[in-house]
């Protein structure tokens, strides 16, 4: 699996989740397992736009990565350090 790079933001979702849909099955990945990457990679993606304070025009570069049979989703954005997989400590329910 070559390591492809794509820039994810609001207007190439949907864009980004079919390639990385077709890049897993290329890899034989479960329907199940691509599922779990497309939920989490929109999970992450929504954090770290929250986290850059400006969601609206928030871009990070996506890659894929295969070392020893194990299969890395990678993302990176230019700004200060931040953990979006931080447990959140409040839940807004509005």
């Amino acid at each position: 699996m070559e390591k492809e790079k794509l820039v994810l933001s609001k207007n190439t979702f949907s864009e980004t989740m079919k390639w990385l849909e077709r890049e897993l099955c290329k890899a034989k990945i479960s329907q199940k397992e691509i599922l779990t990457a497309q939920l989490l990679l929109e999970e992450t993606f929504l954090r770290l736009s929250e986290g850059a304070g400006n969601p609206e025009d928030f871009s990070v570069t996506v890659a894929l990565r295969r070392r020893f049979g194990d299969i890395s989703l990678i993302l990176e954005a230019n700004g200060e350090p931040y953990n979006p997989m931080v447990e959140m400590t409040e839940v807004n329910e509005e």
